[in-house]
């Protein structure tokens, strides 16, 4: 399945350049509100007034954006979201957690609802913190939109099951 979310860059959508490196989080939610926008009859301001609210309510840390903070803004646009980890310090939960999460996330697809997860940038070990779009499932890939691309190579990106759990930090923002 491959559900219609709109894709968006966060160096071509964000027009203040200090923020376009750091706005992936953001990003992804102005694409998983604009394509839950309807269901709930809202209208989602920009990515620059997202961030410029998020900055308000101390959404974005030193850290980067606080998980909590965007699913805060989510809410005060009129769409349900939550966040959830799926860790544990006991390591003989920490499998089934992982494995339960990610049936999870195809469910939520198969259920036509996106999920923002926090990986590895560039799928690439130490490769930073990173937040991508989950858009779709097929073949054992899941596709993605990355808000980091330039240009709009960053829709409809794969990512197979293996790549994706080696580099999953095994969070996620459910919206919708």
């Amino acid at each position: 399945m491959k559900l219609s979310v709109p894709y968006y860059s966060q160096y071509k959508e964000v027009v203040d350049s200090k923020w376009q490196p750091r706005a992936c989080a953001v990003t992804c939610l102005k694409m998983a509100l604009d394509f839950e926008a309807t269901n709930f009859n809202t209208t989602i301001p920009t990515i620059d007034e997202l961030i410029e609210e998020g900055v308000n309510i101390k959404a974005f840390s030193k850290e980067g954006w606080v998980h909590r903070g965007i699913v805060f803004l989510a809410h005060n646009h009129g769409v349900p979201a939550y966040q959830e980890e799926f860790r544990s310090m006991d390591g003989r939960l920490a499998k089934k957690l992982v494995t339960t999460g990610h049936s999870k996330l195809i469910n939520r697809l198969k259920d036509g609802k996106t999920s923002i997860v926090s990986v590895e940038k560039g799928f690439n070990e130490g490769g930073g913190f990173h937040q991508i779009i989950l858009v779709g499932y097929r073949d054992g890939n899941f596709l993605y939109h990355e808000p980091e691309s330039k240009d709009n190579v960053g829709a409809f990106m794969r990512v197979s099951d293996e790549e994706f759990l080696n580099h999953w930090r095994h969070m996620a923002i459910f919206v919708g």
